[in-house]
């Protein structure tokens, strides 16, 4: 039986039990007609929007790999970016850090402290010479700053000793005396 399809026009053979078949008597010559004329009006994979992470715009963006938290390249630097005049305060209030786990309060002061200390992890620890593995400490905790306190401040050379994960450990635990070990640090 001759049919007509009903996208494009035309003319076909079809069974007569699947011309019956049809209840809205149209007719398709093939999978893309129908696609073609099924799915008009039908909008797929619609951009989400979401709020930027640095200057808080709504934007949208529809490729599932990038990044959902910065509108641009410029706002994902400038976040990243930490001064070092940045008051705890001001890292404390920062959106990426609001919510979170209580651990990461001071995580941007461990990332600048890396930053500007880095280098003190090669000498390897203070305490014993280890040197595979070294980590930095700061004599005068952050948590006994005051919200005022700068990041320059926190991290000075003079309050910040690289130690091996035990000596570490017992710094922070236990209270280990890093008296005799800070002067020859410097």
């Amino acid at each position: 039986m001759k049919v007509k399809c009903f996208c494009c026009g035309v003319e076909f053979d079809k069974a007569p039990a699947e011309v019956k078949r049809s209840k809205t008597g149209r007719h398709f010559c093939s999978r893309s007609c129908s696609a073609k004329t099924n799915n008009k009006g039908v909008v797929r994979n619609e951009a989400n929007k979401y709020e930027c992470r640095t200057c808080e715009t709504t934007y949208s963006r529809n490729a599932k790999w990038r990044s959902t938290v910065f509108c641009s390249v410029e706002c994902r630097e400038k976040n990243v970016a930490i001064r070092d005049d940045a008051t705890l305060l001001e890292l404390h209030e920062r959106k990426a850090v609001k919510g979170k786990h209580p651990s990461w309060k001071n995580a941007y002061v461990r990332h600048h402290c890396e930053k500007t200390n880095g280098h003190k992890r090669k000498l390897g620890c203070a305490v014993c010479g280890y040197d595979k593995h070294t980590e930095l400490a700061h004599i005068k905790p952050v948590s006994e700053f005051d919200f005022s306190a700068t990041l320059e401040e926190v991290n000075a050379d003079n309050n910040v000793i690289q130690l091996c994960p035990n000596h570490h450990w017992e710094f922070d635990h236990l209270g280990l005396d890093l008296t005799p070990f800070i002067s020859s640090n410097d």
